[in-house]
């Protein structure tokens, strides 16, 4: 499905229809990314987009695999931001073409994004490696796998987790879930604070989905894939531990 022309600056490349990498692009921009317009002191307008994730946890991610689908994307280079005191890594671009891209064609809004879901584009490719993709961005960023304890008090049991607090995007998932053929359970949690808004969890839990998860989606990010991998190699993955220290585990297992 080709897109609409699109006026871009020299050297900026803009997609001219859905791709699996486009697709996982923006899932990861729903999940960690934001369009901001900046008022520099200098006068005029900037036109930014950004990626943001743990300072460490997510780094290999973002300066890595995120990165390098950004360049493929749209032939441009971000610049790295690190808040040590917030252990945040930002990604952050320029470029008004793909800014308007983004917000105009693709339907991303600009600042809070407490009604985002997903773009009709997806839908509308009625392709399965693109409704993967755009799982896989979103859940790289804004969704977590852990595991519970099960009968031995053991880390044993996964669960793949995604919360947010558009319910539109929380049923746009829920569809693209389905047309995958995933079983996955969906609740809405309401605060007893009237100044939150509720948050809107889909779960997927147990060793077979996890499988599947990884049979049919996967993870790009390298921190969640470990734990995967710590998992398989152990029977269990210890909570509260970092991407380095199961990178350890994985090579001990492997020796």
């Amino acid at each position: 499905m080709p897109f609409s022309r699109f006026d871009i600056a020299r050297g900026v490349t803009i997609p001219n229809c859905i791709s699996e990498a486009l697709a996982e692009e923006i899932g990861t921009h729903i999940g960690d990314g934001h369009l901001k317009f900046v008022k520099p002191s200098r006068g005029g307008t900037e036109y930014r987009w950004i990626y943001s994730g743990h300072l460490t946890e997510d780094r290999e991610y973002l300066l890595s695999h995120v990165a390098s689908l950004v360049k493929k994307l749209y032939n441009i280079r971000g610049s790295i931001y690190e808040r040590s005191a917030k252990t945040e890594l930002s990604l952050m671009y320029g470029s008004k073409a793909v800014f308007y891209f983004k917000s105009k064609v693709l339907g991303i809004p600009i600042g809070p994004k407490h009604s985002i879901r997903i773009p009709a584009i997806i839908f509308q490719s009625e392709d399965n490696g693109i409704f993967a993709a755009c799982l896989r961005g979103l859940f790289d960023t804004d969704g977590s796998l852990a595991f519970q304890k099960n009968w031995r008090e053991e880390y044993a049991d996964p669960i793949i987790n995604f919360g947010t607090v558009s319910p539109l995007l929380a049923d746009d998932v829920a569809v693209l879930l389905g047309q995958l053929h995933f079983h996955f359970r969906q609740n809405t949690y309401r605060s007893k604070d009237p100044n939150k808004r509720p948050l809107h969890h889909i779960w997927l839990d147990g060793p077979k989905r996890l499988e599947e998860w990884i049979a049919k989606v996967g993870f790009a990010n390298a921190s969640k894939f470990s734990k995967y991998l710590v998992w398989k190699a152990y029977g269990y993955c210890p909570p509260r531990t970092t991407h380095l220290e199961r990178l350890r585990m994985i090579d001990e297992k492997c020796k």
